[in-house]
């Protein structure tokens, strides 16, 4: 009657994960996903119906969740502001969406390098000709 249990690879059962690593605005970032059965054992089997959203001050996404089809899942994100983010996964157990393990994962967004096409300049000093 229970769903499977999850974990982000790399956070061990029981122990809540704090933060991913930062991500840089504009530049796609991915995590691996585990499922595993209520008793820890991994799956070795896809299926499942993950939902991943990174919310942030300025923008709430909806991540893609690839089933790699072994009991793994990728989920991408792409946040394009600087910011705090908390990244939502949940897993329909067929009685309703519930988060995994850790979830919900601190994420920091840093600036990209700067863009010759963004930057502008500004200022008393500035004159029409």
């Amino acid at each position: 009657p229970h769903g499977p249990a999850c974990t982000r690879e790399g956070v061990e059962p029981g122990r809540r994960a704090r933060a991913l690593p930062v991500a840089v605005a504009g530049r796609a970032s991915r995590l691996r996903v585990q499922a595993r059965d209520r008793h820890g054992n991994a799956m070795a089997r896809g299926g499942e119906q993950f939902v991943a959203r990174l919310a942030g001050i300025s923008e709430v996404l909806s991540c893609p969740v690839t089933d790699n089809g072994d009991g793994t899942y990728h989920i991408q994100y792409c946040p394009t502001i600087v910011g705090e983010y908390a990244l939502a996964v949940t897993l329909d157990t067929g009685h309703g969406p519930q988060h995994i393990e850790g979830s919900r994962f601190a994420l920091a967004v840093t600036a990209a390098p700067a863009s010759p096409t963004s930057c502008g300049v500004s200022g008393a000093g500035l004159c029409d000709t």
